[in-house]
C-alpha cells in the first residue's frame, strides 16, 4: 500500500505545496501514515520530520528546527498528539489516518488556543480510491460523536467538516 500511496500522493502533495503555498511564508504541517512518505516529503521540502522511530532527543531537535523554519512533516501517531504546532497556519493531510482520534488530533495541532491566524486544511482524497471510503468512515464517526456530545463540541474544529465535506464529495 505504501508504494501506491507514495506514487500517487507524494507528487500530488508536492504539487499542492508548490502551487498553493509557494507564494506565502506561512508555516505548514504535513501528515502521512507512512514513514517513507514522511521521509520523502521531508527531503523534498527540506522540512524536519518526526515519527516513532526517532528518539525523544531527535524529535525535540526537529521541533526546535520547526520553530525556526517553514514546516514540519509527521506521521499521525507521533505528530498528532500533545504537540503545539499553532505556529503553522496550513496543514496538509497527504493521506488519512484510519482512526478517528488521530484525525481529530491532527486537525487540532494548528487550530488550538494560541492560534491568532486563520487556519487552512487540505486533504488529498483522490476520487474513486480507498481514501474516499476512509474519509466517509471518519466523517461517519464524527457525525455519531456530534449527536452524543453536541453541546460540548461547539468549539471543536470538526464542526467545520459539515461545510468542508461538501467541497470534497
Amino acid at each position: 500500500l505504501h508504494d501506491l500511496s507514495a506514487k500517487i500522493m507524494v507528487p500530488r502533495a508536492k504539487e499542492i505545496l508548490d502551487n498553493f503555498l509557494g507564494g506565502t511564508e506561512e508555516k505548514v504541517v504535513v501528515f502521512s501514515n507512512y514513514c517513507d512518505t514522511v521521509k520523502d516529503l521531508s527531503t523534498y521540502l527540506d522540512f524536519p520530520y518526526i515519527m516513532g522511530e526517532l528518539s525523544l532527543d531527535q524529535r525535540s531537535l526537529a521541533l526546535q528546527r520547526f520553530e525556526k523554519e517553514r514546516g514540519l512533516v509527521a506521521t499521525y501517531p507521533t505528530g498528532s498528539a500533545s504537540l503545539n504546532l499553532q505556529a503553522a497556519t496550513y496543514e496538509l493531510l497527504v493521506d488519512l489516518p484510519y482512526y478517528f482520534l488521530d484525525f481529530k488530533q491532527a486537525l487540532g495541532r494548528i487550530y488550538r488556543n494560541g492560534q491568532t491566524k486563520p487556519t487552512f486544511f487540505y486533504m488529498l482524497i483522490p476520487k474513486d480510491t480507498i481514501l474516499e471510503t476512509v474519509y466517509e468512515k471518519l466523517y461517519g464517526k464524527y457525525s455519531w460523536t456530534k449527536k452524543i456530545f453536541d453541546e460540548e463540541a461547539q468549539w471543536d474544529i470538526l464542526r467545520y467538516l459539515d461545510k468542508v465535506r461538501k467541497e470534497y464529495v
